[in-house]
């Protein structure tokens, strides 16, 4: 899985929803099942994650906190809004929200 998101650097204040385009490639060789975007688990109480898939255009083409399959090589594009319930800075390195798949390789979370 690859995943690119614009914009890439965004401020909002407490409770503030930020919304954000990102684009899910899958470069594997089998079906990704259950694509969906969630909050980190170490800041789960801090940080509320919702999104929705889109078409090229922006349109809505799901309803709110829907998982996706992903076939092989394929691209999906999701809305996602994100809204801080705390005082927090977020990095490039950490930045709070997962892209996720049921069957992914989870060998490099933390």
């Amino acid at each position: 899985m690859r995943a690119n998101v614009a914009p890439t650097i965004r401020t909002g204040q407490v409770n503030e929803p930020l919304l954000f385009t990102a684009t899910i490639t899958n470069t594997g060789t089998v079906t990704a099942i259950g694509c969906h975007f969630r909050t980190a688990l170490n800041i789960a109480s801090d940080l509320k994650t919702s999104f929705y898939e889109v078409d090229a255009g922006g349109a809505r083409l799901r309803a709110d906190d829907v998982p996706v399959n992903i076939v092989a090589g394929a691209i999906r594009r999701f809305k996602v809004t994100v809204a801080s319930q705390s005082v927090r800075d977020a990095y490039h390195f950490d930045p709070g929200v997962v892209a996720d798949c049921a069957n992914n390789d989870r060998r490099c979370r933390r």
